[in-house]
């Protein structure tokens, strides 16, 4: 009996883990270094194969999606009349209880979008089937939760190429808050850049952590903390693992949601895995790189924030002009988010700084690699260095690329 056990394969499972549109690359790249397969990059993210315990040690683990959807069903469809149909004949009763509260997002792809015109309206198809089946079966209905639901579930419309009709995906949101929501982030700052953006760009200078690491517009830190988190070999969740082992609070969506709860053949090794996952960060922590740096011209918001990561000691940090301050050795990374004069600065304001700040650049910093994201079309021709290379990325909506410039060592 024990020894059949052992010799069964694990069942797999699909899941879609969601990003922000032009980092499915770095995603896709992230997760062949896991357990799954079957990997399948698509249109805003990237779908996958795992059994249910692996698929929890992606969500500890990846640095760039969003979020992490289990795939419950899929339904061949044609209108929204055989949305509901096919939604009402599914057991959501066996998915969740009575007394969890529920809500829909439905996502259309391109091919879907040219004919499913609402989204909102086939999540409240999608809505009314589930509503429907509960109280035929039960003879009562679940309540809706649009603000922190115990099971978020998302609807993907997607076309199905050459084949007439679309696909309807079904997926269960494992995660609740966004993955990106590291924990250390402060409020009240005017122009965040999102954690993962952050963590592709430093994977996009192709840093080698033996390397000086400098952002000399620091602002709230983010760039910095995620680099600081990919040198000292710490999950990104790592925040969110402490607190789980403590039992200070639930952080995660998968942890109320019957098909984790109720399965002790899951739950246990998740368990025991989080424990050491925790003592191997208390370690990590512990441990302070000398190489990376930070400077911004005021500093009180980073200060915050590397006290929030647990990270106060892990960056020499100091107060300075980034188009006065010069390097802190030969060689190295220096990447920085400044201004785009969107909402921060005058035009001529942004304009001065990137001239002034290139000009430091081009003097002080021979030997150097510098990243710079800023928009496609703006204050970046203001900064007056050869450009190596431009990444596209989409710092919210805004069309930003990843600038490199390759500073000659000084004679």
């Amino acid at each position: 009996m024990n020894d059949k056990k052992k010799g069964q394969k694990k069942r797999l499972q699909s899941y879609f883990a969601s990003c922000p549109l032009r980092l499915e690359d770095f995603l896709e790249t992230e997760l062949k270094t896991q357990s799954v397969s079957d990997i399948q990059k698509v249109h805003g993210g990237v779908k996958f194969k795992c059994d249910e315990l692996s698929v929890l040690k992606v969500l500890h683990f990846t640095r760039i999606a969003s979020r992490i959807f289990k795939l419950l069903d899929v339904y061949p469809i044609n209108n929204q009349d055989d949305l509901y149909s096919k939604v009402k004949n599914k057991w959501w009763h066996k998915v969740f209880d009575l007394d969890q509260t529920f809500k829909i997002t439905t996502l259309l792809d391109p091919d879907a979008a040219k004919i499913f015109k609402n989204s909102l309206h086939l999540s409240r198809v999608i809505k009314d089937g589930m509503v429907d089946q509960y109280r035929d079966e039960k003879g009562e209905r679940p309540n809706v939760d649009t603000n922190n639901p115990d099971l978020p579930f998302l609807a993907r419309i997607e076309g199905r190429g050459k084949k007439d009709g679309f696909n309807a995906l079904i997926y269960l949101d494992i995660c609740g808050k966004p993955l990106s929501d590291r924990g250390y982030r402060q409020p009240g700052h005017a122009a965040p850049l999102r954690e993962n953006l952050a963590a592709a760009m430093v994977y996009q200078t192709n840093w080698d952590k033996h390397e000086n690491f400098f952002d000399p517009m620091c602002g709230t830190g983010t760039i910095i903390i995620e680099a600081c988190a990919i040198k000292m070999g710490l999950p990104p969740s790592y925040l969110k693992i402490l607190k789980a082992v403590d039992s200070i609070e639930k952080p995660y969506a998968y942890q109320k949601q019957n098909w984790y709860k109720e399965n002790n053949d899951i739950i246990n090794p998740h368990q025991k895995w989080l424990v050491e996952q925790a003592d191997e960060i208390e370690t990590k922590l512990g441990k302070k790189p000398n190489n990376i740096f930070a400077s911004d011209i005021r500093i009180d918001k980073i200060k915050k924030s590397l006290q929030a990561a647990k990270l106060n000691y892990c960056i020499q940090l100091a107060k300075a002009d980034a188009t006065e301050i010069d390097t802190f050795g030969d060689s190295g990374i220096v990447i920085c988010n400044p201004p785009y004069g969107e909402r921060l600065g005058t035009e001529e304001e942004t304009k001065e700084l990137y001239y002034q700040f290139g000009q430091n650049i081009k003097h002080n910093f021979g030997g150097h690699k510098v990243f710079v994201l800023s928009l496609q079309k703006g204050p970046i021709g203001n900064i007056h260095l050869k450009t190596k290379a431009k990444t596209p990325f989409l710092n919210g909506q805004l069309d930003c690329r990843l600038f490199e410039y390759e500073i000659n060592p000084k004679k």
